[in-house]
């Protein structure tokens, strides 16, 4: 897709001598893409929005923000064409209850691949965030193989450095991919490079500038009528989209995503 920029470069006069097309035209258009969200999009999407977002204290905050960890992994997961179980953390059967899930908060699958999966969720604007220490490492290599295909640590806090000083002495540890914040994006632009295309172009653009509600590819600006002399909002594909707007008319960006307090509800469900 990336092309060399510049072939030949004159120090003397700093000028390009020649150059080439650096992205290719039909990554420069917007026009044919949709923005459209998928339930899956958007629960991955508020959840990047509001990676630090504060939960009560309590058991049952605590819960909560782990409980909201697993169902963005989830999502990311199936957007990327896994089969995805979250496993149980209690259950009764019988007259028994049981708890625990063995380190394994999620389960997935696709052709001949079982990869177990230990999601930790920390904040890091708090007065003392949560990092990963080595004793981590030391707790979950013990995840047992249960054939397994591969084995993943995902966390959005960091590693501290004696993470990696255990990592590579610890055998079992080595048979883990672990991931930090940064590694979780990595591997979001891997898994999901569309989505993160579009999460990256929505939170580029101006509070006031949002998906066109009729068409699903332009984006509603604000724009100067020469003949009445005077503004109005209408959609960046116009004449192919002709939706307008008076400029009292405001949107907001819960308008077209899932907000967070719909994301409580939808995973307390």
């Amino acid at each position: 897709m990336i092309q060399q920029f510049l072939q030949k470069f004159t120090r003397k006069t700093g000028k390009v001598e020649q150059s080439f097309e650096v992205v290719s035209k039909e990554h420069r258009e917007i026009k044919g893409l949709s923005f459209e969200q998928n339930e899956d999009e958007s629960i991955v999407m508020d959840f990047l929005n509001h990676m630090d977002r504060e939960y009560d204290t309590t058991p049952a905050g605590r819960k909560q923000q782990g409980d909201a960890f697993e169902q963005f992994l989830a999502a990311v997961f199936r957007l990327a064409n896994y089969d995805v179980e979250i496993t149980r953390k209690s259950y009764l059967q019988g007259k028994q209850v049981y708890t625990g899930d063995d380190n394994v908060d999620l389960i997935l699958s696709k052709d001949a691949e079982r990869i177990a999966v230990q999601a930790k969720h920390y904040r890091l604007n708090t007065k003392a965030p949560n990092l990963i220490t080595k004793e981590f490492v030391n707790k979950y290599s013990g995840i047992s193989d249960e054939n397994w295909t591969n084995k993943l640590f995902i966390t959005t806090s960091l590693f501290n450095p004696h993470v990696y000083l255990e990592i590579e002495k610890n055998e079992k540890a080595q048979n883990i991919e672990w991931y930090d914040r940064y590694g979780l994006l990595q591997l979001l632009n891997t898994l999901i490079p569309e989505t993160m295309e579009k999460h990256m172009f929505l939170n580029s653009l101006p509070e006031q500038v949002v998906k066109c509600p009729e068409c699903e590819s332009g984006f509603i600006v604000q724009k100067w009528n020469k003949q009445k002399h005077s503004y109005f909002k209408g959609c960046t594909m116009f004449p192919e989209c002709a939706h307008t707007e008076s400029v009292s008319f405001r949107h907001t960006r819960k308008s077209f995503t899932t907000s967070s307090k719909e994301l409580d509800n939808s995973i307390s469900s």
